[in-house]
């Protein structure tokens, strides 16, 4: 059997950790209880739990101390900052020294905590197995490893708001494998890129590039990832299948971030993949370039139109639908991709972009070649962030 978790929880509200405690509990954690910051720093030292729960507003020592002395001793510790503020400064803050996740209170529902503790958990036992795996690596691998050192290292805002919440660059479904990369233009980005199974049948992904830069961009992002999180655990506990119907999920975002008047729009591509009718349904909020099907022979476009999220409130999307073949992959690249290749007419670059990805060649275009075939690199300095995504299945 496996060994239970640990986590600590640390609140000045004795009725707020008894709630979060109970559901972890009925979940199969164990927990820990401290009533404000310093009590939790000391049960942190004695007990060396698996993952925190922190509030971020507590006398004496706030939650910011907290998670800064947890990261200071322990980096590799998951730390989940609950807060009822919604000060975007706030959460870039959290996420800049550490937070692994940013939750706002009142949760509405508190499976979204249960939701945000399993993949924390699940992130930092890929991050101890790929620390043992590179203990045994060869001299050979020693420029990776000394990558992703460096990568832990850097904990600029930006980059940790969009890469934190994230999930792996690579990582296979199945038949399936997902890649992404995104190149951003500054430290605090407004891309961002999710993948998840809401259950054995379905894959979902979405690229969403928030517009403009700095702080209030990279907050959306968190509303985005809080907001999609709860789809998900909605539809795993029966509640409601809208994480499986991308233009209803992107209407409701719309109502969402209007409700909320961040004054921030974004555009987005949603898609879910059926496995068991080989299916894709998705909808377009506003992307552009179109994304790229490429059926194992040739590539297109699947191109359809619709309203950015976040400008109006009357406004509709349409759920499309194709078949999937047993070897195909999407390509998707955000416009910022357009701005650094050569030509004047936007209509020519889109069809250069095609070329790239068409014939049967295309079927072997990675993420890197791609990059290399626009002439960029991860060090290039850009006019706006630069997403890439591509979802694949190689076939028989």
């Amino acid at each position: 059997m496996a060994e239970r978790k640990r986590i600590l929880i640390i609140d000045d509200s004795e009725l707020l950790r008894s709630l979060f405690a109970d559901w972890l509990q009925e979940s199969g954690y164990d927990t820990i209880e401290a009533q404000d910051g310093r009590e939790g720093i000391d049960r942190f030292h004695d007990a060396a739990p698996d993952l925190v729960i922190c509030d971020l507003r507590m006398p004496e020592v706030p939650g910011m101390e907290v998670l800064e002395a947890i990261r200071t001793e322990s980096p590799d510790t998951p730390v989940i900052i609950v807060s009822g503020s919604s000060e975007m400064r706030d959460a870039v803050q959290a996420l800049k020294l550490g937070a692994w996740d940013y939750l706002l209170k009142p949760l509405g529902d508190i499976a979204v905590l249960d939701l945000a503790v399993k993949r924390s958990l699940e992130r930092a036992a890929l991050i101890d197995e790929n620390r043992r795996y590179r203990i045994n690596l060869e001299a050979a691998n020693a420029e990776l490893a000394e990558s992703l050192r460096q990568l832990q290292l850097d904990e600029a805002a930006g980059r940790q708001v969009q890469f934190d919440l994230m999930p792996p660059a690579r990582q296979r479904f199945d038949d399936l494998t997902i890649t992404r990369w995104i190149l951003p233009s500054s430290y605090l980005s407004g891309d961002f890129v999710d993948y998840f199974e809401p259950d054995d049948r379905h894959l979902g992904f979405f690229v969403a590039d928030v517009a403009g830069h700095g702080v209030s961009s990279a907050f959306v992002t968190v509303v985005l990832h809080d907001f999609v999180n709860q789809q998900i655990e909605a539809y795993r506990q029966g509640r409601d299948d809208l994480v499986l119907r991308p233009a209803a999920l992107v209407e409701r975002l719309n109502t969402e971030l209007l409700s909320r008047k961040v004054k921030k729009s974004l555009t987005i591509f949603y898609g879910v993949i059926d496995r068991e009718r080989d299916r894709l349904v998705y909808a377009n909020a506003g992307a552009f370039p179109y994304p790229i099907f490429h059926d194992g022979r040739s590539a297109r476009f699947l191109e359809h139109k619709g309203f950015g999220v976040g400008h109006f409130d009357f406004a509709t999307w349409e759920q499309q639908e194709t078949d999937l073949p047993p070897q195909f992959t999407i390509t998707i690249v955000s416009d910022g991709a357009l701005e650094v290749m050569e030509g004047q007419h936007v209509v020519d670059k889109e069809r250069a972009l095609l070329d790239m990805l068409d014939g049967p060649a295309g079927r072997d275009v990675t993420i890197d070649s791609l990059m290399a075939r626009l002439g960029l690199a991860a060090e290039s300095e850009l006019p706006d962030d630069i997403t890439f995504l591509m979802v694949r299945r190689e076939g028989a």
